[in-house]
């Protein structure tokens, strides 16, 4: 009795908040339609004028809440436009007021201080919003330096991009896809206006995005030509150097801007892997020792856009990307066995030296064509793209076993044929429901050749992989009192061909249906509760599929699987939100044919270990994450930390692990205009697809200052300042342990100059359609 009575107080409490409470939406532009990015909004008694409620707003939108069904003046005020006052009467729970354009004010200021600092963190039902403009993260480097700062962004030795508790994270440039986290060093941080942060992506994001990074940049209205020059020293055990001149020439019909990247680096990797075949009928353990160096002198890098605007309706952009580079790899390979234990003394060694040459040519050509209406209420993208992409290497390998040496040789030739036609359209029917949708085809088509040469042997192997895929999605957006929906479907369908020499391995033709949905409600003014689901479906790489042999060693090699499945994704997210900056999450995936790393064993010699990728039956995470913000006048913190369990069943991966992940960044602002940031970021043990994984941290800082005016930016980095950035993992295959110890040569000094000689212009919106399938061409060096 008494529970039923408490539950009656409960739902009677809480009703009576929920009619008590009405609430006043507004959407305030200028003139020209254009949302004004910040603005006071209050409330006042129409009788005498007294204040009752009132706020500052961002990005054009307001929301008041008030208690009474009346009358009430809505008061408007922003810096360069006339204050205006409407009177409204509020009868519906809900107050909608049609679109508001204040009027500018020409006004005259002698000196302005900004004394108040913009908030750097916000949530929203479905990302993390990170305020990068007219903050200290502006001065922090490029885009791939202001990721390591963002929070729950984890950047990796080799700038592959994850999101904590989430996994790999695809990269965004104005919601399009970048081609290679490479080009994030061509982004100054200065251009940068917002970080989006999306942990579980609708169905108009990628099928394989299990996280997306949406990076938006400041739109420029300058006329006139600007320039800009960044040179930055890297020093590791080697100095690094690269430049990067900007050009851009604007007039009201015309927008053009380019770019040249010039690189030369150097990188370092340890690397040691442990084979215990102790339990295998032949007792015996491999210790493979290998050092290798990789240098790219130089990368050549050109960036091209044009955008022709015909009127303010309908505009054309052209994107020409073209990169060219050199690049070679030693490496030393050292291999002991022993009988059961490593010890000083070894029964047999042999050594396998590696030169290798390489070579990648890459153009990209894009044409889009934009229709618009007068208020941007329907957008219309029509665009063709064709990509071309070459790789070759040549690996000459000179292996010495029992004191007898031995030529070998690897000739791989990559190239990779592209091109896409696709439709976006927009449609906002009124401030409640809008319309995202589009659809593509496109064709994609790898020719792969092998060639292996040795005293004893020869092969040659031609691989091919043609695919046609058809995609369509659609996303609608709505929103009624403090309920707000996103619900989406993608549609693909994908037609497989893969052919090794003349033989036809591959003939697959498939559909999928990928759902997603979101539902958020407001249980406050100050608190949001979100549930989120969305379907996705990962694709093997194309040199995954590709069943050619790379030769390492004698008892080593990698080689492709072409009978690789699809991997199908449900990914289930709830987030409770606090003030609209801090946050916890829990979350649930489940994953059907997980693709993961494998060691096989040859039929013809058990100890010739195989590296090559496999499906696992199933792979099921779940998990919670808080992400803490916190801002004063001088500085901001911010804590993210969370766990993830995750368990593997199937081909010999019954694994059950729970890892712990903690990520804190500060930034603070001192005299003399110097800014200070420090990143720590730290891993418990854990589990990767079948690999155990051991405890690793990290910590980095930086120092910015900016002269003349803000034209000259001169920043120092810290990374890895302990040197703590090593990884070691550990499985167990048919009875076989095998260990693998890695270190990359991570820690580094750097010095970035930057010099404006006017402001630059900020580069194109318009990126690459085809971005959602180059990250299935694995990077040809490190």
């Amino acid at each position: 009795m008494k529970l039923k009575l408490f539950i009656f107080l409960i739902c009677f409490v809480f009703g009576k908040i929920c009619l008590s409470q009405n609430t006043i939406k507004g959407t305030i532009t200028d003139d020209k339609h254009v949302p004004i990015e910040g603005f006071n909004a209050t409330l006042l008694n129409p009788s005498d004028s007294t204040l009752i409620k009132g706020g500052f707003f961002l990005n054009g939108k307001f929301e008041l809440q008030c208690k009474k069904k009346e009358k009430f003046l809505v008061y408007l005020s922003s810096l360069g436009f006339q204050d205006t006052i409407l009177p409204i009467e509020v009868i519906d729970t809900v107050k909608i007021i049609p679109e508001i354009h204040l009027k500018k004010q020409d006004i005259q200021l002698d000196d302005v201080t900004v004394k108040a600092r913009r908030q750097l963190y916000m949530q929203t039902a479905d990302k993390l919003v990170m305020n990068v403009e007219k903050t200290v993260l502006k001065e922090a480097g490029d885009a791939t330096d202001v990721l390591k700062k963002s929070v729950k962004v984890n950047v990796d030795s080799e700038n592959n991009i994850s999101v904590l508790g989430k996994g790999k994270a695809f990269v965004y440039l104005n919601g399009k896809k970048i081609s290679s986290n490479e080009i994030l060093s061509l982004i100054p941080s200065e251009e940068i206006k917002s970080v989006e942060i999306i942990d579980n992506p609708s169905a108009q994001y990628d099928s394989e995005a299990m996280a997306v990074v949406n990076i938006i940049t400041n739109k420029n209205s300058n006329l006139g030509s600007a320039a800009k020059v960044i040179h930055t020293t890297t020093k590791r055990n080697s100095f690094e150097n690269s430049t990067n001149l900007q050009f851009s020439k604007r007039s009201p019909k015309n927008n053009l801007y380019v770019s040249y990247y010039f690189l030369n680096k150097k990188r370092k990797y340890e690397n040691e892997y442990i084979r215990d075949y102790t339990q295998t009928e032949s007792p015996s353990v491999l210790l493979n020792e290998v050092n290798e160096k990789f240098s790219l002198n130089p990368q050549h890098s050109l960036r091209i856009n044009d955008e022709i605007v015909f009127n303010k309706y309908n505009c054309l952009n052209l994107v020409l990307n073209g990169s060219y580079y050199k690049g070679k790899y030693n490496t030393d390979n050292r291999n002991r066995i022993f009988d059961s234990s490593i010890t000083d003394e070894a029964n047999e060694e042999f050594t396998s030296d590696i030169d290798s040459r390489i070579k990648r040519t890459l153009l990209n050509g894009l044409i889009n064509y934009r229709i618009k209406s007068e208020n941007n209420n329907h957008v219309l993208d029509l665009s063709v793209e064709k990509y071309y992409y070459d790789s070759e290497k040549d690996e000459s390998i000179l292996e010495v076993l029992n004191g007898k040496p031995s030529k070998k040789a690897n000739e791989v030739d990559n190239q990779f044929n592209f091109y896409t036609l696709q439709t976006d359209y927009k449609q906002v029917f009124n401030p409640s429901l809008k319309l995202n949708s589009g659809i593509r085809y496109s064709r994609y088509k790898n020719e792969s050749t092998t060639n292996y040469n040795s005293s004893v042997s020869s092969r040659n192997e031609f691989f091919e992989n043609l695919e046609d895929e058809f995609i369509a999605h659609g996303v609608l957006m709505f929103s009624a009192n403090k309920w707000s929906s996103k619900l989406g479907v993608r549609l693909e369908k994908l037609k497989r061909d893969t052919e090794l020499g003349n033989e036809e391995i591959v003939d697959r033709d498939s559909w999928d249906w990928l759902p997603s949905f979101l539902l958020s409600r407001k249980l406050s003014e100050k608190s949001q509760l979100s549930l989120s689901y969305s379907k996705k479906l990962v694709r093997p790489s194309f040199q995954d599929l590709n069943p050619s042999i790379s030769y390492i060693d004698s008892l080593s090699y990698f080689q492709g699987n072409p009978n690789l499945k699809n991997a199908r994704i449900h990914n289930l997210n709830m987030k409770f939100s606090y003030m609209k900056y801090a946050s916890i999450s829990l979350f649930y995936k489940k994953t059907k044919n997980a693709i993961v790393w494998y060691i096989d064993s040859s039929e013809e010699n058990d100890q010739i270990a195989i590296g090559t990728q496999k499906n696992i039956d199933l792979q099921t995470t779940w998990g919670m994450d808080v992400v803490i913000p916190y801002q004063a006048k001088k500085y901001t913190i911010y804590l993210a930390s969370g766990f993830e369990k995750i368990n593997n069943k199937g081909f010999y991966a019954d694994l059950d692990k729970t890892k712990w992940y903690v990520k804190s960044g500060i930034d603070l602002s001192l005299p003399y205009k110097l800014n200070v940031n420090l990143t720590g970021l730290y891993f418990s043990d854990g589990v990767n697809g079948i690999w155990s994984y051991e405890e690793a941290f990290k910590i980095d800082a930086g120092l910015s200052r900016a002269f003349l005016n803000d034209k000259l930016n001169v920043s120092l980095a810290f990374e890895d300042i302990f040197k703590s950035n090593e990884m070691e993992s550990n499985a167990r295959f048919n009875n076989r342990f095998i260990t693998y110890k890695y270190y990359y040569d991570d820690s580094f000094v750097r010095l970035r100059v930057s010099y404006k000689l006017n402001k630059i212009k900020k580069g194109s919106r318009i990126k690459s359609l085809l971005k959602d399938q180059e990250n299935r061409i694995k990077s040809m060096y490190k």
